[in-house]
């Protein structure tokens, strides 16, 4: 998997560096303003990140028999410019203020509007402003590539439909449970928003997109792929969550224990407050949903262990993986490439189950 990580990121990241290039030159025409968000959005979007998207995009090609070509590296590279438009959207949603080891946007325009009255105000509303020119530049790689209009619109279907309108939905059903008490809490519910937030946006998308680049595909090949994605992803949120509560922040480049400041009901808090003796009850229902001392994150990781909540969650989660793998060797392939693309995507799917950031 590595290796083929390793082959394919150069040029994926040399679409994008290409595309904010030209972006550049026109932004320069026009404004030094905009010239300024462009380097702070290319910074941004190639700063970090493990490619999962992008990659996924290319492998379902190669699965359905593609041969990867420019026009499916820039398709991959737009995948991966979307993938960083949501982020920001995160970001700003969940106040973080790191991302791969770096300010996130708005806190980046926060330092450059130092001094400026109502500082934050501007750079959020910079973030959201730049933020939305983000989106529009992975549209545009896609309207740039070589490829038939037909295969073009249904690339675009997917983002839109697939990748956005389904991500804002379990968006939406995380954030208004966040809002509930831990005792009112849903697993069904949560699990739903895992599915339409990681799932379907981290999996199912960029695959269905390397099928189409491919043409025709067998409907078998379509329903493994969709039941692989749908089980990794699982899988793979699950997993975040573990990081974002166990996580160290040197390796995941994230702040550890943001999910139980803003009151995240995510499976692990679920299952550790239903398992929990009242006195930890009443600890957890406190501390989720505000700012956590040291010893408070500590004494909820702590609970978290004690209630069997992580050990159910890393279970859950190898069961997923262990599902998937079979559900994608089960369908049959046509040549060494997809071959050798479903090995790598088993490789990734056991990666899920042991990564640390």
């Amino acid at each position: 998997m590595t290796d083929y990580f390793a082959t394919h990121a150069p040029a994926i990241s040399q679409e994008i560096k290409d595309f904010f290039a030209e972006r550049r030159r026109a932004a320069r025409e026009l404004s030094p303003n905009l010239e300024q968000s462009i380097d702070i959005l290319e910074d941004f979007t190639l700063r970090g990140g493990k490619q999962i998207r992008p990659m996924l995009v290319l492998l379902g090609y190669e699965l359905a028999g593609g041969k990867i070509n420019k026009a499916a590296y820039q398709v991959a590279a737009a995948v991966e410019i979307f993938h960083k438009h949501i982020l920001n959207l995160d970001d700003m949603a969940d106040r973080d203020e790191m991302r791969y080891n770096g300010p996130t946007i708005w806190k980046k325009y926060e330092a450059v509007f130092e001094g400026w009255k109502d500082a934050q105000h501007h750079a959020r509303s910079f973030a959201e402003i730049d933020g939305t020119l983000l989106g529009s530049f992975a549209f545009d790689l896609v309207r740039r590539a070589q490829l038939p209009a037909e295969i073009k619109l249904a690339v675009m279907e997917v983002l839109i439909n697939r990748m956005y309108f389904e991500t804002v939905a379990g968006w939406q059903i995380h954030y208004h449970q966040n809002q509930e008490s831990l005792e009112a809490a849903n697993e069904e519910v949560f699990i739903k928003g895992l599915d339409l937030v990681t799932a379907r946006y981290t999996f199912v998308g960029p695959l269905k997109i390397g099928l189409i680049l491919a043409g025709k595909t067998p409907s078998k090949l379509r329903k493994a792929v969709e039941s692989y994605a749908m089980k990794v992803g699982l899988a793979f949120q699950i997993t975040d969550d573990i990081l974002g509560v166990f996580g160290d922040p040197k390796e995941t480049g994230k702040s550890v224990g943001n999910d139980i400041r803003e009151g995240k009901k995510t499976l692990l808090l679920q299952r550790a407050y239903q398992a929990a003796q009242p006195a930890d009850q009443e600890f957890l229902a406190d501390v989720c949903g505000r700012e956590l001392r040291p010893q408070e994150l500590e004494r909820a990781q702590q609970i978290i262990r004690d209630t069997g909540s992580l050990e159910y969650s890393l279970q859950l989660a190898h069961q997923q993986i262990a599902v998937a793998s079979q559900d994608l060797q089960a369908v049959q392939l046509s040549g060494k490439t997809a071959e050798e693309a479903r090995s790598v995507l088993r490789e990734l799917a056991e990666f899920i189950g042991q990564r640390k950031k």
